[in-house]
């Protein structure tokens, strides 16, 4: 998962910077600083994503969302969209089957 994956890189490869830590991995130093600002959402996002069990929830949340939920200053607002984008998803899902779709 995302989150858990930019904190372990940074403390494991001992990186002094983004910029240094990029030279280390060969990713974009402005991809990884996206990817580390992730780690700043509220913990109940956090905990959510790493412990949800049905993947197309969490692949649903990639960097371009957290991104967006990044950029909102208040916790209250953060929460209050993640749980906006997440009724879109369950919508989304929802009309799935009723087209007659299947899910797994």
């Amino acid at each position: 998962m995302l989150l858990s994956t930019a904190g372990i890189l940074f403390q494991s490869t001992g990186a002094s910077s983004i910029r240094h830590l990029a030279e280390i991995t060969g990713e974009d130093w402005s991809y990884l600083a996206k990817l580390l600002r992730t780690l700043d959402l509220p913990q109940g996002i956090r905990d959510f994503l790493t412990k949800n069990p049905l993947p197309e929830i969490v692949k649903y949340f990639h960097l371009r969302r957290l991104s967006e939920l990044v950029r909102i200053n208040d916790e209250d607002r953060q929460m209050s969209r993640f749980r906006e984008m997440i009724a879109d998803k369950e919508n989304m899902l929802n009309k799935f089957d009723v087209i007659g779709g299947v899910r797994k």
